[in-house]
């Protein structure tokens, strides 16, 4: 039995999973979400329906949900020829999730991977925390990256694994444990360092309850190492949300996002001037100089944060007007 302001719901579990979360979490404070009947005073007299959400912070979605979004997405959605995102890949993420959501750990947001694998990422305080599992659906890659320091941590369990949850939970219990401390192309394009934008726009796949995913601020496999932005100076975040848009052949996107040259600077990635025939405010960011994939990966997450500090800016939410 639940109870919310007085009022009492008969949950019911539907399925043996549904169960097993109900009894593992039974003495854990919950929010309930759902509908309810109200009397003439618009007073709630009884509950419905109601979906439970069993820890702040996480996801509100449930996972299953999201998921089969993600398994209906085409081939192509990135770039035009990237894959879609495998069976085994959404399965693999699908079961891990069921073991995650026994946990107390706050359920993650989900996206798809232009590679074809699935992510699962977590906002923690100041670390971006992500459970990566590629296209085989065999391997789980874990990476979090504390946004004050730059320290990361980094782990590769194979998904059969019968010590995939301790060795998870061990990866939760460290990067909660931290101790959070303060933050110690050619050169004639170079642009100089200054608090202008550069702007993002994120693809409506990649976006979930208004959060985009960090992969957005990170550099692919396809561009080279070199991330894609338009000036702020040259172009409205709106007029830039508005062509990308026409060029993606989309009646909505996820928005525009964005992080300014300076803040690129100090993560070490130079920004450069870059105009096209068709966009004049074209630029790019260098994350070649961070090295490796995983490195260029840990410059994204920092400075996804940036951006998401800053928030959307176009088009803007109703708290935002």
């Amino acid at each position: 039995m639940l109870h919310a302001s007085g009022l009492n719901y008969d949950f019911q579990p539907t399925t043996e999973f549904e169960f097993k979360k109900t009894y593992h979490r039974a003495t854990e404070a919950v929010r309930l979400v759902g509908t309810g009947l109200c009397d003439k005073s618009e007073r709630l007299k009884r509950l419905i329906a109601v979906t439970v959400i069993y820890s702040e912070g996480g996801a509100t979605q449930p996972f299953e949900y999201r998921l089969e979004e993600i398994a209906s997405i085409p081939s192509g959605w990135y770039d035009g020829e990237n894959s879609a995102p495998t069976p085994a890949a959404v399965g693999a993420m699908r079961q891990f999730l069921e073991d995650v959501s026994l946990l107390s750990s706050p359920l993650p947001h989900l996206y798809p991977i232009p590679s074809g694998g699935v992510v699962a990422e977590w906002s923690l305080g100041y670390r971006e925390a992500s459970a990566e599992i590629d296209p085989s659906g065999d391997q789980l890659g874990l990476n979090a990256v504390n946004t004050v320091t730059a320290d990361e941590l980094d782990m590769l369990i194979a998904l059969n694994s019968p010590n995939l949850m301790r060795e998870f939970k061990s990866f939760m219990s460290t990067i909660s444990s931290e101790e959070d401390r303060p933050m110690p192309v050619d050169s004639q394009y170079r642009l100089p360092t200054s608090d202008e934008l550069l702007m993002r726009q994120v693809h409506p796949s990649q976006i979930t309850e208004k959060r985009p995913s960090s992969r957005c601020f990170t550099s692919t496999g396809t561009d080279k190492g070199h991330l894609s932005a338009d000036r702020e100076s040259l172009l409205s975040p709106r007029e830039a949300y508005e062509q990308y848009l026409q060029r993606k052949q989309l009646s909505e996107g996820g928005g525009t996002w964005g992080v300014s040259i300076a803040e690129f600077g100090q993560l070490g990635l130079l920004s450069c001037s870059d105009p096209l025939s068709e966009n004049e405010s074209h630029a790019l960011v260098d994350f070649t100089s961070a090295g490796e994939n995983k490195k260029q990966l840990t410059k994204g997450k920092l400075a996804y944060a940036k951006a998401i500090a800053r928030k959307r800016l176009h088009p803007l939410s109703a708290a935002d007007l």
